[in-house]
């Protein structure tokens, strides 16, 4: 009877981190809208951050792309912004960001793609607050309003993460961007398991 619960428990210790680690994986990743460039790369934001915009350069497309992440607070808002760590791109264009407000998360995103279809014009982040209330913000396309100005732009993919929050994109790059796809997750609010 000993050796039969011993391998229960071992059974068990195996198991459980197992399925706790498809849990924390599970979530929604769209599809690459765009061309497949040079490379690819997936930057997420950690355990107990959201994605909360973009930095990097633009000029007529997006050349060059970072996430901006914040740690979502217990109010289920996203707190102060950090730093971006990593760009993905070429060098071409000027500097550009776009980031929801404080206090607001991303509730929706559409990608804007050049008439050819080989680069990302802009991104555009509909940015919620605890009230409903939506600001929307842009990232590229030759001026930090990308989300009023699509000149130039063809081809529109509009990405939701309904249940869970922005976490990450996957993105296709080489001297520009030349796609990418949102990652959403699940995520529990910094300090809470």
């Amino acid at each position: 009877m000993t050796a039969i619960c011993r391998a229960i428990f071992v059974v068990v210790l195996i198991v459980l981190p197992l399925l706790a680690m498809q849990q924390a994986e599970a979530g929604r990743v769209w599809p690459v809208f765009g061309a497949n460039g040079d490379v690819g790369a997936t930057p997420q934001c950690g355990p107990g951050k959201v994605l909360v915009g973009f930095s990097g350069r633009a000029g007529l497309w997006i050349d060059q792309i970072g996430i901006v992440c914040a740690d979502l607070q217990s109010n289920n808002m996203p707190g102060r912004h950090l730093p971006v760590s990593e760009f993905f791109g070429g060098d071409g264009g000027g500097p550009a960001s776009g980031s929801c407000p404080p206090n607001t998360r991303i509730s929706d995103a559409q990608i804007y793609v050049t008439a050819d279809f080989k680069k990302v014009h802009s991104i555009v982040l509909d940015c919620i607050d605890a009230n409903g209330k939506i600001t929307e913000t842009g990232f590229g396309s030759r001026s930090n309003d990308a989300a009023s100005s699509h000149t130039g732009a063809s081809g529109i993919k509009r990405q939701l993460c309904p249940q869970e929050h922005f976490t990450g994109i996957t993105v296709r790059y080489g001297k520009h961007v030349n796609g990418i796809g949102f990652i959403c997750n699940a995520v529990n609010p910094a300090g809470r398991r």
